[in-house]
């Protein structure tokens, strides 16, 4: 995983609220969803979150100095007044700052990318291999892998950008209905509703059941769980810790992260399972609409109520929501 120096400069052109904690929670506000849909998602029910629409705004280039192009945020405008009131606000205890109504959000090793209600794509954090620097158009959803990051056109097709080394962010022609992001490789749901993967598959992760339709798939670092047409989980690829290992029952979604795997089940509870080394396997309590795992051992989850609360490493700030 590569290495973050730059921290201080990530802060200093993200105004961020901070809270007590390894992570915390941010109202949602004016969270009513476009047409009249209650729900709201981090890559709910499919990882790119094909159905979900974010209203927040436009891009801040935050890489305008020493290093730039590294660091991209789109949380907050370049304004000194803007910081300084942020920061102000969140020397409280407790901080409570208002954001866009985010329906869709998701988690890479160190960056975030979220959907606008325009149907662009907002990322913040690191961008060292361009992968917090979408394109323009507009999409149905984004998913944040380790250092690249893919979304659903509006076309239904998919495009990524970022690391390419192993041909991750190579997707094959066809339309889609979600696509997941890894380490080193891709999945996506087609739209027959099978499964599709490319990039490295050392582990058998990019390797797919042949047999059986889909409604969801995520790729993890060197695992994948997906969930089936019955609401069952199959993971398969890497099993070290036990992170292909996905318990019994049924679920709404999965997502597969570094080591381990999160899920919201059918009654809207948490479910964690393998790898716990920085305490992102620790689920809060409550019912959920959806859950991300990042590739930095980091976890978000949007609750029922609209409020997003993160757990797990907080480094560079992948923990913290965005302020307007």
């Amino acid at each position: 995983m590569r290495a973050i120096f730059l921290v201080g400069l990530l802060l200093s052109a993200a105004p961020a609220c901070s809270s007590a904690g390894n992570g915390g929670s941010r109202n949602l506000v004016d969270a009513a969803p476009v047409g009249g849909d209650d729900s709201g998602s981090i890559e709910a029910g499919t990882d790119a979150a094909v159905d979900a629409d974010i209203d927040g705004h436009m891009l801040a280039d935050a890489a305008a100095d020493a290093d730039a192009g590294r660091f991209a945020d789109s949380s907050a405008p370049n304004d000194a007044s803007t910081s300084d009131a942020t920061d102000a606000q969140c020397e409280a205890a407790t901080c409570s700052c208002e954001q866009p109504p985010y329906q869709s959000v998701t988690t890479g090793a160190a960056h975030t990318c979220a959907l606008r209600s325009d149907g662009t794509i907002a990322c913040w954090g690191w961008s060292g291999d361009g992968q917090a620097t979408p394109p323009a158009g507009t999409f149905l959803g984004v998913s944040a892998g380790y250092g690249h990051t893919c979304g659903v056109k509006s076309d239904n097709t998919v495009a990524c950008w970022g690391l390419n080394d192993n041909g991750q962010a190579m997707p094959p022609p066809g339309t889609f209905l979600s696509v997941s992001a890894g380490r080193a490789h891709t999945c996506g749901i087609k739209s027959d509703n099978t499964v599709a993967c490319w990039g490295l598959n050392d582990n058998g992760q990019a390797t797919p059941p042949s047999m059986g339709t889909f409604l969801s798939v995520s790729a993890g670092y060197d695992h994948t769980c997906a969930v089936k047409s019955d609401h069952t989980l199959p993971c398969w690829g890497r099993n070290d810790s036990g992170d292909a290992v996905a318990p019994a029952g049924t679920f709404l979604s999965v997502l597969a992260g570094t080591s381990y795997s999160c899920a919201v089940t059918s009654a809207h509870l948490l479910v964690c399972w393998g790898d716990n080394t920085n305490g992102q396997r620790d689920t809060p309590a409550g019912r959920f609409l959806s859950v991300s795992t990042g590739m930095g051992y980091h976890t978000c989850a949007v609750r029922t109520d609209h409020t997003v609360t993160c757990w797990g490493d907080h480094t560079d700030g992948k923990a913290t929501v965005p302020c307007l």
